[in-house]
């Protein structure tokens, strides 16, 4: 009995392997979206208007003042970016 749980473990963990290598394309890779490089003299004129991937629209009236960072990380990646980057949009 114990035998057949070892086996059935390595098999489980091994169709979970093989699992993660699939690719749902076929072996063709996917086209990666281009990044338009941000200019350093760039301006932004508020009010702001964005449009995210899903369509939302966020209106930005004013300049903004603080940041609000929840995680470590996030504020990591604030503090490396630099005091310039916020006269940029990116």
């Amino acid at each position: 009995m114990r035998r057949i749980n070892i086996m059935v473990t390595i098999l489980i963990l091994l169709m979970g392997l093989l699992t993660g290598c699939s690719t749902n394309n076929q072996g063709q890779p996917q086209p990666q979206a281009q990044e338009q490089p941000v200019p350093k003299d760039l301006k932004t004129s508020y009010p702001l208007t964005l449009v995210d991937d899903v369509g939302t629209t966020v209106t930005i009236p004013a300049k903004p003042q603080r940041i609000v960072s929840l995680l470590p990380s996030s504020t990591e990646i604030l503090c490396a970016s630099g005091p310039d980057s916020s006269d940029a949009v990116g």
